[in-house]
């Protein structure tokens, strides 16, 4: 494909994206304004259907890594605001990174783990068994 038709379709989907953040200064959080999945943003249009934080993400550092050692790659929010899309508030980690980022900061609390904790909260993630029977 022509690269300055690829050029011309890339600088239409930043701006549209663009065109649906509410956008503060650099330390605030910039909330998404479009469609939103269980406060998520998601953002689709000209070929792209995704988060919208990962979109941001892609767009400041080109690429998101599939796996961090074993374990899953994901975009992870540092100020906990899942329509946040500033790109200063968003980390690559691991699922594990996230949850723990959960519980540190959830209602505001600093609830630190230790490791025999996580070491159990991994064990139930990641045991089949045990999720079936919680149900």
């Amino acid at each position: 494909m022509n690269p300055l038709i690829v050029q011309e379709r890339n600088n239409r989907r930043e701006s549209s994206f663009w065109s649906l953040v509410d956008k503060k200064d650099e330390k605030s959080c910039w909330e998404w304004l479009g469609s939103k999945r269980v406060g998520y943003g998601y953002f689709s249009g000209f070929g792209v259907n995704m988060p919208a934080h990962r979109f941001s993400y892609l767009l400041h550092n080109k690429s998101i890594p599939k796996r961090i050692g074993s374990r899953r790659a994901v975009v992870r929010h540092l100020c906990e605001n899942r329509g946040c899309v500033n790109p200063n508030h968003l980390r690559i980690g691991t699922d594990h990174d996230n949850l723990n980022d959960y519980f540190t900061f959830k209602n505001g609390k600093n609830l630190k783990f230790t490791s025999e904790e996580i070491e159990k909260i991994r064990f139930v993630r990641e045991s089949p068994l045990i999720l079936h029977m919680l149900k």
